[in-house]
This record gives C-alpha cells, sequence and structure tokens, in this order.
C-alpha cells in the first residue's frame, strides 16, 4: 500500500469475501484458516484510511459471484439455480448488502456477469425481461446502500446490453455509479463509442478498471506484464478521449484455497 500511495493511487478497492471476520449467523462465511481476525482486519482499513490516507472501497457482491456464500447450505435457497453458487435469484428475499465499512462513503456492489439470470421459475413468472429482473434487483440494493448515506458503485458489463430508455426510465443513473471494467488490450472492442454515449447521458460519474495482475487465467504462474501494462495504457487512452474527468482503479485479482 506505500508503494500505491507513493506511486499517485488515493484509494483502496477491497473484496473481502470469505477472508473478512464474518460474524452472528453469517461466521461459517469465512474460512476455517486464511481468514483475517476483526483486529487484522480493522487494522488494514485503519492503517488505508489514517496512516496512508487511502479512501477505502469496499467490494460486496450482491448478485453475481457468491460462490462463498451460496456453496453453504443455510443460503442454498438463495440460488438462481440449484446446481450453481454463482448468483443470488432476485425474486428470492434475504439478498441485501451487508453494511461493513463505517468510513466509507462509497461502496461497490459487484453485480457483474450474473449469467444465469432469469434461469428458475421464480424468475420467469416474475418478467418476461432479463433486463427488468436486473434492474429491480440492482435498484433495491442500490436504494438500500443510499439509504445508508453510501454512494454504490456496480461493475457495468450487464448494463452495456440494456437500452438507453430502460436505464433512464429506471432512475439508476440517480443511484449507481458504474465501473466499467476490461482486462484486455483491446479495450474499444468490448466497450465502443455507443456504450460511453450511452453512459454519459445516463449516469453523471463513471469509473474505469484496469488489471495490473490476474484476469489472464487461473492457471498462470507469472503475470504476463506487457499484457497488463497495455491495459493500462490503452484505459489512460480511453479515458483521455472519452472521460478525462473519469476516475479509474488498478485491480488485482488472485485465488486463495480454501
Amino acid at each position: 500500500m506505500r508503494l500505491a500511495k507513493r506511486s499517485g493511487i488515493n484509494g483502496l478497492l477491497l473484496e473481502w469475501e470469505d477472508t473478512f471476520p464474518w460474524q452472528g449467523h453469517l461466521a461459517n462465511l469465512s474460512l476455517a484458516q486464511g481468514s483475517y481476525s476483526r483486529e487484522e482486519a480493522e487494522e488494514i482499513v485503519t492503517y488505508a484510511e489514517r496512516t496512508l490516507g487511502l479512501e477505502v472501497i469496499p467490494l460486496v457482491q450482491t448478485f453475481g459471484h457468491v460462490e462463498f456464500v451460496l456453496k453453504m447450505e443455510q443460503f442454498r435457497h438463495l440460488r438462481e439455480l440449484e446446481g450453481d453458487p454463482q448468483a443470488f435469484c432476485p425474486s428470492k428475499s434475504g439478498t441485501l448488502i451487508l453494511d461493513m465499512h463505517k468510513n466509507s462513503k462509497l461502496i461497490h456492489i459487484g453485480c457483474d456477469e450474473v449469467y444465469n439470470l432469469r434461469s428458475c421459475s421464480l424468475c420467469t413468472a416474475a418478467s418476461d425481461y432479463r433486463d427488468e429482473l436486473f434492474l429491480k434487483h440492482v435498484i433495491d440494493v442500490a436504494s438500500y446502500v443510499r439509504s445508508k448515506a453510501r454512494i454504490p458503485i456496480i461493475w457495468d458489463d450487464m448494463l452495456r446490453s440494456i437500452p438507453i430508455r430502460k436505464l433512464n426510465d429506471s432512475g439508476i443513473g440517480q443511484l449507481v455509479e458504474p465501473m466499467v471494467w476490461v482486462y484486455a488490450e483491446d479495450v474499444d472492442r468490448f466497450v465502443g463509442w455507443e456504450s460511453w454515449e450511452k453512459y454519459a447521458e445516463v449516469f453523471p460519474t463513471i469509473w474505469a478498471a484496469a488489471a495490473f495482475k490476474g484476469a489472464f487465467g487461473e492457471t498462470l504462474s507469472i503475470p504476463p506484464a506487457s499484457r497488463h501494462a497495455d491495459n493500462v495504457q490503452r484505459w489512460i487512452d480511453v479515458l483521455t478521449r472519452e472521460s478525462p474527468s473519469g476516475l479509474m482503479v488498478l485491480v488485482a485479482w488472485c485465488l486463495q484455497a480454501g
């Protein structure tokens, strides 16, 4: 973190998943070995905020990529598909964000790659359109976050295919800030000018995410440094062109056995 601070980085996006010291009825979400203690987690956040002056943004997945929750038997009933713990079903109760970081003004609520959306019978009965289910769930979660005087951020990929009319009609632009992520070298191939025009009309604030670690396969022993460097440089070029005042994060994805 000290190196990041010296390099000009002013924030820390922190996704805990099962390394967080969950308590109460969520205690079994923490790894039996490898999770932080409450004291250790508080020390990390305090050091980042007070010593280094970084803005800490917790990332709590609230839709997709929730395997660490839905693999547990007690939460199995919240799955979209019985045999797949990847995503919450938005038509079932009990799927709201947890308030963890009392000093953070921004909270990232995930919501990317919800592959199985509208696969279960409840969801197909609830709506004829995946877009509507997605927007409703995100708006419910984002409204809860806003009620706690926080600003929610979401990954943008599920928004890319939603027509601008639906986005505007839903009011999502007043609730969330999208974080546009592309980890490949050719950013424009995944997020073209149409998406930038749409986002600019709907959302007052737009973030971008490049990757300096991970994102190129779980089996790699050594990160492909040149590809990551190219990705970061392409993002700088894109932001200079599309959103000069835009905000950018550098992500480092890793897997932890447990």
